[in-house]
């Protein structure tokens, strides 16, 4: 493969056309292999094909084979790029390139490329620290249709040559990203005049400022809103008919403030500015920012004479309808669960990432919750494999597999830790042992990590964040009991994953004895964080009174008591807190205790607020002002399905283990489809008296609790339900 770039001066947030002329001697399909440092995408004779790139380290990137059948005859590879030029959430700064090889049974084919920097592109601003730039391009100086076959590139130049700086690429072996095109229906519209500034002052202030409809002003232009349903990640496309050089604005939100959308986004660490900006060259014209956005609401705005012919959304996700489902005869509870599986719909592109507005990283944390969901809707586990994959890659400064990957490494102890215990839950869910072979080495160096800081009360805080929860208030001392449980946790997982590869355990497994005797008695009456952790992992004194503080202090926290404190922002935890996210830690506990009862309540009443403020995806905490899709939020999702239907994988123990547990609850029906790998598992139960009338049939061979279930074999049987 061969690196190129354009010879001109390189600059951040600059755009540069390439067009790559070749023959074919017969109709016949050939393989494109596609790399680059930043965003592109990929025409074929004027059609586009794909995206890229997907996020790569830079020292194991990754290039992406797609087959297209083409006719004999001349054809027109044309590629889009932008040159970042800064460390992003998705990639890290490195030189421009874009590298597309054409294969023909294994030899390239040869190719003529031309290229052009695409001068109508201008930089104003970032969309805000984590991700690239607003466009802001006047469409008069970049050439019409040049990614068609018979545009004339003659006056173009030859790109040159680049090192990429890249260690050897590999080929991607993920499916590509979906791209599902959506027509948008027009929520609004009206007539518009500016009141602030020039153009380039302050872009989103200037957006949120305009007149809409209040007649103060003569109208300057016209204004359309659309409502895509819930938040999603993908380009907007909206066709305009507009006089030459009129101002065309694509603005994004996550939510309307007071009925408007307004293009900035919260908790940026820095200005924002979610918008893109164009002037038309005249006519009819398709208006699309190269880069994905992300957003439930989109307002287009058009200054001087235009008129909106249609605005489609070409959504960029992993996850097509779900293959798992959920009923129990309740309503809300059954809504909670689909609006799980939408949140991670959401928030599943080329990566498992925490938002799609702010950041769109790939971080530890949320994968590992996310899984969950994933397991229950789909049991696709590609995207959870590369994501352990890349936080093995991604080696933070203090040696432990990266919080934040493969764009910034991030030390964060708790993430590293749940990596561990993650790795060994993925085999259980998908029974790919392959994964422990390759991430044993980078396991046994992080837990050396930790062994080398661990002192007589735990390990400091030296190897990096301690992150717990939004909310949590670390109690004093040189050690946090909590990161000690995690520890624990993860101590106990490698010990199992030494022995699933024939290895000796008990080295691990003695440093995790370690941490639950000293935490031993540590955690009773220590607050609602360290209460639940020690519920769940059996570390309380006295189970009783620590599931009794955590049913009292859910229900005097907000949003099941308005009054209390509010998590406004990161620095306003305190005590007196709950998020959904620690759900995924906690609620277990309780649900394994007997309190099903209350935890239903709690998805009822907590999530179920999150809906009653007309949200449909789930917020990042229990407060409007975060983001408002966190994948990790999603805990109500997996829970009810593994709780209520009842089937546990345990493929760590061979192809199509699981064990069956219902857990004692107060409903008096469940059924749902489990996906499971190679297949699904249908379970439907009725309460009779005191038993659970329970069913299932799989169209795979399972082996339930020891017991061998031929495919499509009907497995009846009466279950404690009381």
């Amino acid at each position: 493969m061969n690196p190129l770039w354009s010879s001109s001066a390189i600059v951040p947030g600059m755009h540069a056309g390439f067009r790559g002329t070749f023959t074919l001697a017969a109709d016949q399909s050939i393989e494109l292999r596609t790399l680059g440092a930043n965003w592109f995408s990929v025409h074929v004779d004027g059609q586009w094909l794909l995206d890229g790139p997907e996020r790569f380290h830079r020292d194991h990137p990754r290039w992406r084979s797609t087959s297209v059948t083409l006719t004999r005859g001349r054809h027109v590879i044309a590629v889009h790029a932008c040159h970042t030029g800064a460390d992003t959430r998705l990639l890290r700064n490195s030189p421009p390139f874009i590298d597309v090889c054409a294969m023909n049974d294994a030899h390239a084919l040869p190719i003529s490329w031309r290229c052009l920097v695409l001068s109508g592109y201008s930089t104003h601003r970032r969309i805000n620290p984590q991700l690239g730039w607003s466009e802001w391009c006047d469409t008069r100086q970049v050439p019409a249709e040049w990614q068609a076959l018979d545009f004339d590139d003659r006056a173009w130049t030859e790109p040159i040559s680049i090192d990429s700086g890249l260690g050897p690429a590999i080929q991607e072996t993920c499916p590509p990203v979906r791209c599902d095109r959506r027509v948008l229906q027009t929520l609004a519209h009206g007539s518009l005049a500016e009141v602030f500034g020039y153009d380039i002052d302050d872009p989103p202030v200037r957006f949120l400022m305009r007149d809409l409809d209040d007649r103060r002003f003569p109208a300057q232009g016209r204004w359309w809103r659309f409502d895509l349903g819930r938040i999603r990640l993908g380009r907007p496309r909206v066709k305009i008919e507009a006089a030459p050089g009129t101002v065309v604005e694509l603005g994004y939100a996550e939510r309307l403030d007071n009925g408007r959308v307004v293009p900035l986004i919260s908790l940026s660490c820095g200005t924002s500015c979610n918008l893109d900006h164009y002037r038309a060259r005249g006519g009819l014209q398709e208006f699309a920012p190269l880069e994905p956005r992300g957003g439930r609401f989109l307002e287009v705005h058009v200054l001087g004479e235009g008129h909106l012919i249609e605005a489609t959304w070409d959504e960029r996700g992993w996850f097509d309808e779900p293959h798992g489902s959920f009923t129990c005869g309740d309503p809300l509870l059954e809504r909670i669960w689909a609006v799980g599986v939408d949140t991670v719909r959401a928030c599943a592109e080329d990566a498992l990432i925490d938002t799609p507005i702010r950041e769109r990283g790939q971080r530890t944390g949320d994968v590992v919750p996310a899984m969950e969901v994933i397991a229950v809707a789909w049991n696709d586990l590609a995207l959870v494999r590369r994501a352990l994959v890349q936080a093995a890659e991604d080696v933070t400064a203090n040696g432990l597999v990266a919080g934040l990957c493969p764009a910034n490494a991030l030390d964060v102890t708790t993430y590293a830790l749940q990596w561990v215990a993650g790795c060994v839950r993925y085999v259980e869910l998908c029974g790919d042992h392959s994964l422990l072979e390759e991430l044993l080495p980078a396991a046994e160096r992080t837990l050396a990590v930790f062994a080398a800081a661990e002192g007589p009360d735990g390990v400091d805080d030296r190897l990096g964040w301690g992150f717990v929860d939004w909310s949590y208030v670390r109690p004093p001392g040189p050690c946090d009991p909590a990161v000690d449980v995690f520890l624990a946790r993860a101590r106990a997982a490698l010990a199992r994953w030494q022995r699933l590869l024939g290895r000796d355990g008990s080295v691990a497994e003695e440093g995790g004895q370690r941490c639950r005797a000293r935490l031993r008695g540590r955690l009773d009456g220590a607050g609602y964080h360290l209460t639940a952790l020690g519920l769940a992992d059996g570390l309380l004194i006295d189970p009783e009174v620590g599931a009794a503080a955590l049913r009292q202090h859910l229900r005097n926290c907000f949003p099941h008591d308005v009054n209390a404190p509010r998590l406004a922002d990161p620095s306003a935890a305190q005590p007196r807190m709950i998020t959904p996210y620690f759900a995924h830690w906690a609620l277990p506990g309780l649900l394994a205790h007997g309190d099903a009862a209350f935890v239903l309540d709690e998805y009822r009443l907590a999530w179920g607020w999150a809906l009653d403020q007309g949200l449909t995806t789930w917020p990042e905490v229990f407060d409007l002002r975060w983001s408002h899709c966190h994948a990790w939020s999603g805990c109500p999702t997996w829970q009810l399905t593994r709780h209520l239907l009842g089937l546990q994988p345990r493929q760590d123990l061979g192809p199509g283990h699981c064990r069956l547990a219902v857990g004692r609850n107060p409903l008096n029906q469940a059924a749902g489809r489990v996906p499971f790998a190679g297949g699904a598992v249908d379970i439907e139960w009725t309460r009779t008296g005191s038993n659970l009338a329970y069913r299932l049939r799989a169209d795979r061979e399972l082996v339930i609790d020891g017991r061998p279930l031929r495919a499509g074999q009907l497995l009846e049987v009466d279950l404690p339900g009381a």
